[in-house]
């Protein structure tokens, strides 16, 4: 007769069990992910040319970038490493904006 633990084996968990499977979402969360990191070009060439069009750009890619958390590890790292570049920029266009 075999243990019980021999029967029934132990199952690990990844972490990642707390986004779930959500399907369409998580396709989703991946291009708002890699779209944040394309916006970002766009936002630092509207704060240099532009800085209230830079701000809406950079609005834009804060949002991209929060979506983007909820996606697989890689491109949850893009949108870790973007969203405060996104809020940087947001912040320098708003104050070019403004002067």
């Amino acid at each position: 007769m075999q243990p019980p633990s021999a029967v029934n084996p132990v199952l690990t968990l990844s972490g990642e069990a707390a986004y779930g499977e959500f399907g369409p979402f998580l396709y989703t969360a991946m291009g708002a992910s890699a779209a944040a990191v394309v916006v970002l070009v766009f936002a630092g060439l509207g704060a240099w040319w532009f800085p209230p069009g830079g701000a809406l750009v950079a609005v834009l890619g804060t949002i991209l970038s929060i979506v983007g958390l909820f996606s697989k590890r890689r491109y949850r790292y893009a949108a870790l490493g973007t969203l405060p570049l996104h809020m940087g920029l947001f912040l320098l266009s708003y104050t070019r904006a403004l002067s």
